[in-house]
């Protein structure tokens, strides 16, 4: 049966479908003040007397109309193999950018980038010199935050610290079916340019199983249905600056730590990206060691099923080895 959105019981901040398995991450909400902005932000470290040898330290970057709470189960798996993890809800986003704020991703698409190095200088032990240094500092971005992730390794104040890169369906190039004509794209631009913080509202769905193209998980798909904090509701300047970002990793120089280890993992059926275009990126990256690994879910890898996710945190244990 097809639910109305006047019918159906909009929920916010509820528990996702995703519940920690044991007892020994610990997890803290706080915030971090940057740029005038209040940042929710959810730590997961490990307990003082844990058995598990800590190996290095993660960021995660979340993506479009998602929020930290969603990441869980990725924070979980990460600190069983000792990397504790730090997300952050983005300019933007989440309980970051509540009511007129939402959407608001700043002046330029460098702005976003500027607030990841706040985080790592909270995070990440910034002084301690690479050689010194007993754990590796480690970046996660999913889609938009895939892009920013992609992005702050070129051009980021502390890019050289990131000893591994793990970006998931990164939003490069939308997939065709999502890319504008190239006249209502330069209306878009129009309007991002000068009315940067005018809400842009996209069709939204009339149930839950709609979302099928993020997720085959039909928990999750409704999970994003439902949650507020996920419903779209961005501007057309942080459309603008996605699509910014995506179109100079196609096209700038690229500036990358060689020694940089970078894994990226694609959706075969990914109806949010384009695939080609995360491909030829891939491509012109100039690494020691980086691996492109396509995946057999849909777009949102994270949030996927268990069978997939798992499939995905092998990938992931083996890379990190």
């Amino acid at each position: 049966m097809i639910i109305s959105q006047q019918q159906y019981n909009w929920r916010y901040g509820v528990p996702t479908p995703y519940q920690l398995k044991n007892s020994e991450p610990i997890l803290t909400i706080h915030k971090i003040d940057h740029d005038s902005i209040d940042f929710y932000v959810l730590t997961c470290t490990r307990k003082s007397e844990s058995s598990i040898p800590l190996k290095g330290k993660v960021i995660i970057c979340h993506g479009y109309s998602e929020h930290s709470l969603m990441y869980l189960r990725l924070m979980e798996f990460l600190l069983s193999l000792g990397y504790e993890s730090l997300i952050y809800d983005q300019r933007g986003c989440g309980r970051t950018s509540l009511g007129k704020d939402r959407g608001d991703s700043g002046d330029s698409q460098e702005v976003v980038v500027n607030d990841m190095s706040r985080m790592i200088e909270e995070f990440f032990d910034i002084d301690i010199e690479p050689q010194d240094r007993t754990i590796t500092y480690n970046l996660i971005g999913h889609s938009m935050g895939g892009g920013i992730v992609l992005t702050y390794l070129n051009s980021g104040r502390y890019k050289d610290l990131i000893n591994n890169a793990i970006v998931s369906c990164p939003l490069i190039k939308p997939h065709k079916s999502l890319e504008p004509h190239s006249f209502i794209y330069f209306i878009f631009i129009y309007f991002a340019y000068y009315f940067p913080k005018m809400r842009y509202f996209g069709q939204i769905p009339k149930h839950y199983q709609e979302l099928k193209s993020l997720t085959s998980s039909p928990e999750w798909q409704e999970y994003l249905y439902t949650e507020l904090l996920c419903r779209n509701g961005g501007t057309f300047g942080q459309l603008s600056h996605m699509m910014q970002r995506g179109k100079a990793l196609l096209s700038a120089d690229l500036d990358y730590n060689p020694n940089l280890n970078l894994l990226i993992l694609q959706s075969n059926s990914d109806l949010i990206v384009s695939a080609e275009a995360v491909e030829s990126f891939y491509n012109r990256l100039k690494l020691k060691k980086k691996s492109f690994i396509k995946i057999n879910g849909h777009h949102a890898l994270f949030i996927e099923t268990d069978q997939i996710f798992n499939e995905i945190s092998k990938i992931i244990e083996v890379f990190l080895k």
